[in-house]
């Protein structure tokens, strides 16, 4: 919570200098101190910054314009309560059009920047069908998306049985495959018409049903820690009314690459929040490195999709199998595509917009802004 909270003071103190910026005569056409008409602010990104900065623009003073791909700003921190059903998808979402100044939403990706003819080139997220948009100012606040450091497996198996927590529909998606693992582990075994179970069967089915209320959440970050807090409160409490000869089978476990949780936390508050999850038998692996998601090929399994297993590197070096029913990914962050193929700005640490003081891109001649997590 402290680093939310600076970080909603740090978005509020950036919306305040866009907002001073943007209002100051200096910006205006030459030989002039008033627009001739309301100059045109275009936004990328409906996120923390550019959700702030769109409401704190007067639009009776600019023409305030946003594309996003997504029509909503999502209140990131409530997201792995939604995804366990704690909250309510609707909510933890601001609808985009809510907001009084905005003259325009465009739900669509911005792909190309051409700061000397001030435009940009859009795509909608439909027909993906390309228009351009022209501004005076340009706010750049297009976050960051989901680093899975082209780890083997995970891309393949995103939306099936790995998933990321970073957007609404993710969270559906997790909770969807929650449920269906329960629903699988709780159906009889197949048996072939005129077949006999066997031992060999029975035991084959048991490691099924393991393997599907087994739950790994890799990353050992705040979102990550607070999803597996939910998780295992809503399967001890919950999930214990509906399927209660499961309940005792539920495993959840945290893969972490580096040394502990919670790295940016002080060491009382790591230690405190390390003993939480032990008394709610939350296995916690640190120093831990997940090499690769693979799909069990030589393995029948007894309720039907894949038998998925994840390779956990652990800190003496040996390799171990660990078979899973669910994964949530959340261990990084990377620059989106927006960023990575536009050279029209200097980069800075992970690919990062570098800024000045006063958030303003360099050689822009101060139309262009760039602000929060693809800033620096």
């Amino acid at each position: 919570m402290i680093v939310r909270g600076q970080a909603c003071r740090g978005l509020r103190a950036a919306g305040s200098a866009c907002r001073r910026a943007l209002s100051t005569p200096s910006f205006a056409p030459a030989g002039s101190l008033a627009w001739p008409k309301k100059p045109r602010v275009l936004i990328l990104g409906s996120g923390w910054g550019g959700n702030k900065v769109a409401r704190n623009l007067d639009g009776n003073k600019f023409d305030v314009r946003l594309v996003s791909p997504s029509n909503h700003f999502l209140f990131t921190s409530f997201l792995p309560a939604t995804a366990v059903g704690t909250l309510e998808f609707r909510a933890v979402q601001e609808p985009v059009r809510t907001n009084p100044n905005l003259s325009q939403y465009y739900q669509a990706k911005a792909t190309r920047l051409y700061p000397k003819e001030k435009k940009v080139v859009c795509t909608d997220i439909f027909k993906e069908k390309e228009f351009e948009l022209e501004y005076d100012f340009l706010i750049i606040a297009a976050g960051c998306k989901t680093n899975t450091f082209r780890t083997p497996g995970v891309d393949e198996r995103e939306g099936i049985e790995v998933f990321f927590l970073k957007h609404l529909y993710h969270a559906r998606q997790i909770r969807s495959r929650m449920l269906e693992c329960f629903e699988r582990a709780a159906m009889p075994a197949r048996v072939k018409p005129g077949e006999v179970p066997t031992a060999e069967s029975a035991a084959k089915r048991q490691e099924e049903i393991d393997r599907l209320l087994s739950f790994v959440v890799v990353g050992g970050g705040p979102t990550n820690c607070e999803f597996a807090t939910e998780l295992k409160d809503f399967l001890t409490k919950d999930v214990a009314r509906w399927y209660p000869d499961l309940v005792d089978r539920v495993k959840v476990t945290i893969v972490e690459a580096g040394p502990k949780i919670l790295g940016m936390f002080s060491e009382h508050l790591i230690e405190y929040y390390l003993a939480g999850l032990q008394r709610k038998e939350v296995d916690v692996r640190v120093n831990t490195l997940l090499a690769k998601v693979e799909i069990r090929t030589d393995v029948d399994t007894t309720c039907g999709g894949d038998f998925t297993v994840a390779h956990l590197k652990n800190p003496d070096g040996s390799m171990e199998v660990l078979p899973f029913g669910m994964m949530v990914w959340s261990a990084g962050l990377a620059p989106v595509k927006f960023l990575t193929e536009n050279n029209n700005f200097e980069k800075g640490m992970m690919g990062r917009i570098k800024v000045d003081d006063y958030l303003r891109v360099p050689d822009t001649g101060g139309c262009v802004y760039a602000i929060g997590d693809c800033a620096v």
